[in-house]
């Protein structure tokens, strides 16, 4: 049985999706940190709402606890 191949999603090099590709999805080490710096400098992104101000969840009405502030406590 012939293992199945894929295109590497930063290069397009076809690999080997087996054990033999240790880095797979990606061709190599090199690819794949390319990769994970284009995420960690925020070029790719999961599609979502975008997060804003009017987004934020205000803690202090939701009635719990560990949101007050600290002054609000009786003692």
């Amino acid at each position: 049985m012939c293992a199945a191949t894929v295109a590497c999603p930063t290069c397009g090099r076809r690999i080997e999706w087996s054990e033999a590709s240790p880095f797979r999805p990606f061709c190599s080490d090199r690819c794949r940190l390319i990769d994970l710096g284009a995420w960690l400098n925020e070029q790719r992104a999961v599609p979502g709402a975008e997060a804003g101000q009017d987004s934020e969840l205000d803690l202090s009405a939701s009635g719990d606890p560990a949101a007050r502030d600290v002054g609000d406590h009786d003692s």
